[in-house]
């Protein structure tokens, strides 16, 4: 579409580029088209249909789309099914047992959208030794490198296991990377950039738990700024369920 409007010798000249976002942005508010943006998995975050879109809030990039109203319908559609199993995830990942003890594993379900789901019976399976149905492996005599496996209907999860005898030189086993608590970042980011900072960023965070969000904003135009606008800031936030304490000075 951007190719359309500033390279296509089929338009004329645009002498005002905000005319793309303000048509964009009527297009969201009347359900004729979707404006989002993708994700790694594929899936439309964030996705402004049918609703208010602010044409300030639109942006030009090679990341954000404009898809059909048929395809923001289906996707919607699709996005409303019930969650279903899709991985299976079992722990520990990587394990060193020595032969004939006994290392406990557990299991847990993700659905489509990343989040815990009930699995009900797992069917365990494993080489180099044995493992009952409550995930407790019991390993043979035979050092090496093998598999514990489970299975949920047609998904299946694995874990690594190493079977070597105390004392001998250790087998080369993949530790998995530690596991930060907390992840913060500063910085400014320009206007124009908000929805790819959401898209690449915090998208990745939104669907599960822990995401907070700390936001300064300062506006400062020249000739200051109305008590209108000031007025509809505080009735934006409100509607928000934020406070609406504005700074002004």
């Amino acid at each position: 579409m951007r190719d359309a409007f500033f390279a296509s010798p089929l338009f004329p000249r645009l002498l005002n580029p905000d005319a793309v976002k303000n048509t964009i942005a009527r297009g969201v508010e009347s359900g004729l088209l979707a404006y989002v943006g993708k994700i790694s998995s594929g899936e439309y975050q964030p996705l402004h249909f049918g609703g208010n879109l602010n044409a300030q809030d639109v942006e030009i990039s090679e990341d954000m789309f404009i898809v059909s109203r048929e395809t923001a319908e289906s996707y919607k559609k699709l996005a409303e099914k019930p969650p279903i199993l899709t991985s299976l995830i079992i722990s520990p990942t990587n394990v060193q047992v020595q032969p004939g003890k006994k290392q406990a594993f557990v299991f847990k379900g993700l659905d489509q959208h990343g989040q815990n789901i009930s699995t009900g019976a797992i069917e365990w399976n494993a080489s180099g030794g044995t493992i009952d149905q409550d995930g407790v492996f019991s390993a043979a005599q035979d050092e090496g490198s093998f598999v514990v496996s489970g299975t949920v209907g047609s998904i299946r999860g694995s874990a690594s296991v190493i079977i070597a005898k105390e004392g001998s030189a250790p087998t080369a086993i993949l530790k998995p990377t530690p596991t930060p608590g907390v992840l913060r970042w500063t910085g400014e980011i320009p206007p124009q950039k908000w929805m790819n900072f959401y898209t690449k960023v915090l998208s990745k965070f939104a669907s599960g738990q822990g995401l907070k969000l700390l936001l300064e904003f300062e506006v400062a135009p020249e000739g200051g700024i109305s008590s209108q606008k000031v007025e509809e800031t505080k009735v934006a936030l409100a509607e928000l369920g934020l406070t609406c304490d504005l700074e002004t000075r």
